[in-house]
């Protein structure tokens, strides 16, 4: 079958860009052809890069105004390897997901909301499926403004998202049944990123965590890392550890996390390759239900700062020998979920 994927596959995250090719490759895995359905916006366009140089000059960092420009054509080099599609008619089936599609709180997904929803594949009459897509913060009272989309999900074949908080809240609203899914990044074997990165002999310390890191954490990672004779390597932006914006890549990224000898991240997909790389580390779910899903799914939440209440969690060993267990078991149900959901649109 010809598979749509309706997913933000054209922005300038490394994870998101990581979660559309691993979904991608999965389909391609099972026989199918994998592409993306065309967006109306993008976050990492020529405007976008023009405002992130723009904010760097400002402060006279002219090496971060180097890098966006870096970042802008290190995705645009990477995306083009993606089939996109902006006609519906020529497909098969469209999948939903995965990513923060469904949050009612950004405006960039809002603006989306019809294809995101499925709403645009129903009138071209195409079947519709979910799989980890996930709402984000949103609240009961915000979705309750939005009828129509509730209503496009009681249409889809099979619902799936990726945490618990998105399930409890659709499924009360839509009276739809739910499946609790793993993101793609995990859907995938970790064999499927070696292609894209080179094993080095390396010993770093790598952070990749989005806004200010709270001092404390900050204070606790840098005695880690000297106690532990690391190097620490910030991947985003400006922080405690880096005076200036990096080169986002996606193929960077991937190697980054291939290689480190320990990860500290606030992101979901920083998490996701943290465990996917078997990488020992430290996450800070503050202020992400979903991220504090996922530690809780996986009895991690000795590892998570943000759940510490002032104990030292940095250098917590995590013991994969369970937690990977846990990892297989919900990439077999993740599976058999598409395999049902494709069957039941033939």
């Amino acid at each position: 079958m010809k598979i749509g994927i309706a997913t933000p596959y054209n922005g300038g995250n490394c994870g998101s860009y990581w979660q559309a090719a691993a979904l991608k490759g999965y389909l391609e895995g099972l026989g199918h052809h994998g592409c993306f359905i065309k967006q109306t916006a993008s976050n990492f366009g020529t405007r976008h890069t023009a405002k992130m140089m723009a904010a760097c000059l400002r402060k006279g960092d002219l090496k971060g105004c180097t890098n966006a420009i870096g970042s802008h054509k290190a995705f645009s080099r990477c995306q083009k390897s993606f089939d996109v599609v902006d006609e519906y008619s020529s497909l098969d089936f469209v999948v939903l997901g995965s990513d923060t599609i469904w949050n009612l709180e950004s405006s960039h997904y809002l603006a989306q909301a019809h294809g995101y929803w499925g709403v645009d594949a129903f009138k071209a009459g195409v079947p519709v499926a979910s799989y980890a897509a996930t709402v984000g913060n949103t609240s009961a009272e915000l979705l309750d403004k939005h009828p129509e989309l509730l209503e496009a999900l009681q249409r889809l074949v099979k619902v799936s998202v990726r945490d618990e908080y998105s399930r409890g809240l659709l499924a009360e609203r839509s009276g739809v049944d739910i499946d609790l899914v793993c993101d793609p990044t995990l859907l995938v074997e970790p064999s499927f990123y070696a292609p894209f990165y080179k094993k080095r002999e390396s010993e770093y310390l790598l952070v990749y965590h989005f806004g200010k890191m709270p001092d404390a954490l900050a204070q606790e990672v840098k005695d880690f890392a000297k106690k532990e004779g690391l190097e620490i390597v910030s991947f985003f932006g400006v922080d405690q550890f880096s005076r200036t914006r990096q080169v986002s890549d996606p193929m960077r990224f991937i190697e980054l996390f291939a290689n480190a000898s320990y990860v500290v991240s606030n992101t979901y997909h920083g998490t996701m390759f943290t465990l996917a790389f078997e990488k020992q580390g430290v996450f800070n779910s503050a202020g992400k239900n979903k991220i504090a899903d996922m530690l809780e799914r996986l009895d991690l939440g000795g590892n998570d700062w943000a759940q510490a209440e002032g104990a030292s969690v940095v250098g917590v060993p995590i013991d994969y020998s369970r937690v990977t267990a846990k990892i297989e078991q919900l990439r077999a149900d993740s599976r058999r979920f598409l395999d049902e959901a494709l069957s039941a649109s033939r």
